[in-house]
């Protein structure tokens, strides 16, 4: 990607219309919003440890937010909660890389490290082991989402190094029929559906849920202000030649689709569940790529499907059993495909035929290449758990997993060229390949087999002073990579109002599927690479009231084993080491003119950031330096006023301050900036249940940037053409 993208300066107005038929749900974010602090902390969460425990308990920095804080804030996408969280650190290119979150410090090109989860169901897609598919996924259902800082991967395995987000939906509808959801339109032209409708019958329930998104960048940045992004770039003929009549392939502006789409579909059944979900992910190239190398009109289409059951039974007074069953699938589908373009320069000292022309010494042309891309991976799990709670005071928690993965090793790549722009017809059918086949071909040597097996063992003990103790150890075993054990341990002290937790935890990140075998060795691959591990310590101080609640966390982690990409390959050689600290204040007051007023703010520091630097070229250590891309301060502030019984206005506030980028980012800082969103909210319009819903983003029209992602050096020349071929594979070969 380019070193930055500026974000549009004009205010984005949205509309949303919810509205709500035949019944609401009595559901537990209504029952949550009439609760004070001091009971807040009483709330259970099950993400921490795979099992109900109060917030207070929970040995873990969690934050909760409900479908009612969604609303008030005016989120359009799941994704978007992570602009208003502490230890975040958000950037949103909107293209193959859809977003990347650098959770408290790892910045990482390939593989998000932490968990995204709905209803306990990892999420996380097998290949590319990312989290953007959650931009996708229907709002409309989600009753609270439970976000849990720390390393996790002694409950859940692999890939909890930073954490875990868990969307936790709504299960039953407490009537006999309902519909809500909300439709919004907004002046950049995005247009959104999400709709879910259940209807209870008995102890049987069933729920659909659906989304439709279209939108498109253009609209949302002032692509003209960037120099690599201007039209100019797209609907130049000597760049793109013949291709600027085939509007598919080339547009003659800057133009990157948005069309997301997804169901959710539950049945319920006494003590089970049976699910079938759908999530497409659809963009352009975003602002990735520079619009002299790829246009940003390429498509790049995420798919997943997931069907799963699961069955929750009491055995008896002291011991619960959990099964989840599930299929998936996940990858690129077969109509996604780019036009990449580049500069060709005869290097030798004989004349030379490149791309159909002959080029004398020294002299260069343009080329133009054509590639289809497509990635099909599908996976078999069993999870079991098991609950023992045989006093007050103890209690275990315990189970296993067996994961069997059929993962596409490098991409189906069909493609064409180099061919010289000149010579570039695209009326000529072959200068076109044929799409890669979506049979799936068990056969193909392709593919690889991971088996993934689990097992676990968490501890619970309350002492007389009604300090509670936690230990816990995981094993996992993967047939590729071998065996990682992780540790956990957790003091949780309640002190009056004030508790104080101290912990420790294990994690391991694993190597990315498209790490291992989807790339070829100048990209900075490996397929002998080994999980990264981490240590994290760290120490949550928290005071609650009736009226407020604040809570500071201080905390270290060490990664080691690290994965550093030189051009020979990739290795496991790293270390890095991040100290960060954050800080939450909140207070409720009523006043004379308003019901209420609620008062939030979160402060993120990152004290420490350092890691190994290596030579590019020979992958050998040459010092210490800093994390590039993060922001060593950062301030959130919100503001909900509830102006009447039917209406209330929020204000968000994010200060993010200057960041240092990558060594391969040649402008080496991205300045500070300061933006604010406001939202209002009109309930009970025309009737019952209807709310109307106004967000103007960036209220002042505030000019930012942000840092590119990857290396962020997208204008250096495409690496060796001929390697091209390396990191695709098409037919049985």
């Amino acid at each position: 990607m380019r070193s930055t993208f500026r974000v549009l300066g004009v205010i984005n107005l949205s509309f949303l219309l919810m509205t709500a038929s035949w019944a609401d749900d009595d559901t537990q974010f209504q029952q949550l919003m009439n609760l004070n602090f001091e009971q807040l902390m009483q709330v259970k969460v099950s993400t921490v440890s795979n099992r109900p425990e109060s917030l207070a308990d929970a040995p873990a920095t969690v934050i909760v937010l409900t479908q009612d804080d969604f609303q008030k804030r005016g989120y359009q996408d799941l994704s978007q909660i992570f602009d208003d969280l502490p230890g975040m650190e958000m950037i949103r290119p909107y293209g193959d890389s859809y977003y990347v979150n650098y959770m408290r410090g790892y910045r990482y090109t390939i593989g998000s490290p932490y968990l995204v989860m709905i209803d306990g169901v990892i999420m996380n897609t097998m290949y590319f082991s990312i989290t953007t598919p959650l931009a996708a996924f229907p709002m409309s259902h989600v009753e609270r989402v439970e976000v849990v800082y720390g390393p996790v991967s002694s409950v859940y395995g692999a890939n909890a190094s930073m954490g875990v987000v868990n969307i936790i939906t709504r299960k039953q509808c407490q009537k006999n029929n309902s519909l809500d959801g909300h439709v919004g339109y907004g002046t950049d032209d995005s247009f959104i559906s999400d709709l879910s409708y259940c209807h209870q019958s008995g102890d049987y329930g069933f729920r659909f849920t659906t989304r439709w998104e279209d939108a498109n960048l253009n609209k949302r940045i002032d692509n003209e202000q960037n120099y690599w992004l201007q039209d100019s770039r797209y609907n130049d003929r000597q760049q793109w030649g013949d291709f600027l009549d085939e509007a598919p392939l080339v547009a003659d502006h800057f133009s990157s689709y948005l069309g997301h789409r997804s169901f959710d579909a539950r049945l319920f059944s006494g003590h089970g569940e049976l699910a079938a979900q759908y999530l497409m992910l659809d963009s352009g190239y975003g602002t990735i790529y520079p619009g002299d190398r790829i246009p940003a009109n390429s498509t790049w289409p995420r798919i997943q499907y997931n069907i799963y059951s699961k069955y929750h039974i009491e055995l008896n007074d002291q011991l619960t059993s959990k099964t989840l069953l599930r299929y998936r699938f996940d990858g690129i589908t077969n109509d996604s495909h780019d036009l990449e373009a580049w500069n060709e320069t005869n290097q030798t000292n004989e004349t030379i035929n490149i791309g159909g022309i002959d080029l004398e010494p020294g002299q260069s042309a343009r080329m133009l290449h054509f590639s289809y891309w497509q990635t099909q991976n599908r996976g078999w799990s069993l999870f079991q758990d098991f609950e023992y709670n045989p006093q007050k005071a103890w209690s275990l928690v315990a189970g296993f997993k067996y994961e069997y993965k059929d993962l596409q090793k490098a991409y189906d790549l069909p493609n064409s060229g180099p061919i010289a722009v000149s010579l570039a017809d695209p009326t000529n059918s072959s200068l076109f390949p044929e799409p890669p086949s979506t049979a799936f071909d068990y056969s193909n040597r392709n593919r690889i087999i991971w088996r993934d097996k689990g097992v676990y063992l968490q501890g619970k003990y309350q002492l007389p002073d009604d300090s509670v103790v936690n230990a816990g150890v995981r094993v996992d075993n993967n047939s590729s990579y071998g065996t990682a054990t992780t540790l956990r341990l957790g003091y949780v002290k309640p002190m009056g109002q004030y508790i104080v937790k101290l912990l420790y935890g294990e994690a391991f990140q694993e190597p990315v599927p498209r790490s291992l075998y989807g790339a070829w060795t100048g990209s900075g691959s490996d397929p002998t690479l080994d999980p990264e591990q981490s240590k994290t310590m760290e120490m949550h101080v928290s005071r609650t009231t009736s009226q407020t609640s604040q809570w500071l966390s201080l905390y270290g982690v060490e990664s080691s084993n690290t994965v550093i990409n030189f051009t020979g390959g990739a290795r496991n050689a790293g270390v890095r080491d991040v100290i960060g600290l954050d800080y939450y204040f909140s207070i409720k007051k009523s006043v004379p003119w308003l019901n209420e007023v609620n008062f939030w703010s979160y402060a993120s520091f990152y004290l420490k950031e350092k890691e190994d630097i290596f030579d590019l070229a020979s992958g050998d250590k040459i010092g210490r330096g800093r994390i590039g891309d993060l922001a060593h301060q950062k301030y959130y502030l919100g503001m909900t006023s509830s102006l009447s019984n039917d209406s209330s206005l929020t204000l968000i506030g994010r200060y993010v301050s200057k960041r240092n980028t990558v060594a391969t980012n040649p402008l080496g800082e991205i300045p500070s900036y300061f933006v604010m969103d406001a939202n209002y909210v009109l309930n009970n319009v025309a009737n019952a249940g209807l709310t109307l819903s106004l967000k103007v983003e960036n209220l002042f029209n505030k000019d930012y940037f942000n840092p590119g992602v990857r290396d962020a050096n997208a204008g250096e020349p495409l690496v060796d053409t001929s390697l091209i071929n390396d990191i695709g594979f098409s037919g049985d070969n």
